[in-house]
């Protein structure tokens, strides 16, 4: 079982914890400054020395560079290796290793990717839908629209109180 000293506290304890249990800090949090601390990444179980990165990333050399350094190096895809160098630049070190879909993934990165699906999820509740067939190819009935129907048609329009219609099933509501 490996150890890992605690940044906050100095005392040490298990890699496989959540969270320190003398101080509750996030384990995740001592190992991302770890590797800081080491100019080091660790990329499916390697780990490479990404110093030259850093100091492209402070000189302000193309990213393109710094790119192709990482994925030259680990063997993965460039648009892998982009998604690497952002995190980087973000402070992030945390090991990458292959996700579910074989794409590389650390768990920092699954968090954001997990809160803009949320962030989408709740766009598409907030849409209004049909009630009938729960639809979303809706369109909104005018007020010009309804004014007319109603002095068309009088009390027997279809049209009066009612806001939205289907575009599939023609169900207003």
């Amino acid at each position: 079982m490996s150890l890992i000293k605690c940044t906050e506290c100095g005392k040490e304890f298990s890699v496989k914890a959540d969270h320190c249990p003398n101080c509750g800090c996030p384990t995740w949090d001592i190992i991302n400054e770890l590797y800081k601390a080491d100019q080091s990444i660790n990329i499916n179980h390697e780990v490479y020395d990404i110093s030259e990165i850093l100091s492209n990333i402070e000189t302000g050399v193309d990213d393109q560079i710094s790119i192709d350094a990482i994925a030259n190096s680990a063997e993965i895809s460039a648009s892998a290796a982009y998604c690497i160098l952002q995190e980087i630049k973000e402070g992030n070190f945390l090991p990458w290793s292959d996700g579910s879909y074989g794409n590389l993934t650390n768990p920092k990165y699954q968090e954001k990717i997990n809160r803009r699906n949320e962030q989408i999820a709740k766009q598409k509740e907030n849409l209004p839908h049909c009630p009938n067939c729960n639809s979303t190819n809706i369109k909104r009935i005018t007020t010009g629209s309804r004014m007319l129907s109603g002095l068309t048609f009088g009390i027997l329009s279809s049209n009066i109180g009612k806001t939205y219609q289907c575009n599939k099933c023609k169900y207003k509501w």
